[in-house]
């Protein structure tokens, strides 16, 4: 019986052209966050993983001194890689940290959206609007909401 499933792995494997890499079955249309997440798991189940927190922040480091460089090279291709590497690395400090990366991302959203809502607020009374206001009073209505 063994023989048997062997036989019907095998053969499924050749008719998805799956070769039975441990990633595989983490689909590729989730979300970016949750994919990224999930591979990390993955990965860890095989111990393929940072023993200490404090390494994934100095990969985050790392990752961060990388884009600065793409940046000054104007270099598009390479920026958007290095973006990915610091998004995929906080992903993986959110999984070790146990912080649900959506739910973090999701709370600083409405976060920001409650203090531009508030900057609107203030220009109302003023009888602004963003267009008409400078640079310095916009950081100073920032600074404002934060507080």
């Amino acid at each position: 019986m063994k023989d048997w499933e062997e036989i019907k792995e095998i053969e499924k494997k050749k008719k998805t052209n799956n070769k039975g890499y441990l990633l595989d079955n983490i689909p590729k249309a989730l979300p970016a966050l949750i994919r990224a997440e999930k591979l990390q798991k993955k990965a860890a189940e095989v111990k393929f993983d940072w023993v200490e927190t404090r390494e994934v922040l100095d990969k985050i480091n790392e990752e961060s001194s990388e884009l600065i460089n793409s940046i000054d090279k104007l270099n598009q291709g390479e920026i958007e890689e290095e973006l990915g590497d610091i998004l995929f690395t906080i992903v993986n400090l959110s999984r070790k940290l146990k912080v649900d990366p959506e739910k973090a991302l999701n709370r600083t959203n409405e976060k920001f959206r409650y203090r531009l809502n508030g900057i609107e607020d203030e220009l109302i009374k003023l009888g602004k609007s963003f267009k008409e206001i400078d640079p310095d009073l916009l950081e100073t209505l920032w600074e404002a909401q934060k507080n």
